[in-house]
């Protein structure tokens, strides 16, 4: 590890940079702005793998970065190591897919979840309030409470990306949780405004977060069978 910063513009290619005796573009074209911290814990070993990107656990981030005093960036707020945590484990989500993705695609599938969510429990005669975060849907019935952690993918239902925070939540509420998976949506339309339809339910409810495997750091969660 050499430096951590936070991207401050998005990506883009220079035309004029570095241009040829043809005027053509040189290399290093590629653009993406970076916001470095100051070094403030040294390392005694660099190690440079062959991988440009590379993946550590969250634990290690968090030891790793111990010494650092991360600045105040133009939104006025100031990150703790855990927020850059968090924020990496949202966008590991986001980016899932729950397989690769784009933010459009992203969208319409959890959007879509989440529709046929309330459908499913709306029919049930529970009254539906729309969470986010650490749970999507929070379901009431009489005295029944339910958290209802809701995921939806383009694969099966095997797998799913789960945030620090839905793993802790569902660990204290488990008695109450229920996993609402809808797998094998289908996009179709223009890329830019990408439709969900159809898919497959497969409910876990009671909802026993440890019942299934947890592979960190974002994480993995392998359904139980």
């Amino acid at each position: 590890m050499l430096a951590i910063g936070r991207v401050t513009h998005t990506a883009y290619y220079e035309f004029n940079k570095n241009p040829d005796a043809r005027g053509k573009s040189g290399p290093y074209s590629n653009h993406l702005n970076v916001q470095w911290e100051p070094l403030a814990k040294s390392f005694k070993d660099l190690v440079f793998p062959r991988n440009a990107i590379y993946e550590i656990s969250g634990d290690l981030f968090r030891e790793l970065t111990s010494g650092f005093k991360l600045s105040k960036f133009r939104n006025g707020h100031q990150d703790t190591t855990q927020d850059i945590v968090d924020a990496l484990e949202a966008a590991k989500e986001q980016a899932s897919g729950q397989g690769f993705c784009t933010p459009q695609v992203r969208k319409a599938l959890e959007e879509h979840a989440v529709n046929r969510a309330k459908d499913y429990f709306g029919r049930q005669g529970f009254n539906i309030r729309e969470a986010g975060r650490p749970y999507d849907l929070c379901c009431t019935r009489n005295r029944t409470v339910l958290f209802v952690e809701v995921k939806g993918t383009q694969g099966s239902w095997e797998k799913v990306i789960l945030t620090r925070n839905e793993v802790n939540f569902a660990r204290r509420k488990r008695k109450q949780m229920v996993l609402f998976v809808l797998h094998d949506i289908r996009i179709t339309g223009n890329p830019n405004k990408p439709l969900a339809i159809g898919g497959t339910l497969h409910i876990l409810h009671p909802w026993d977060v440890d019942a299934g495997r947890l592979d960190p750091p974002a994480y993995e969660y392998h359904l139980p069978h």
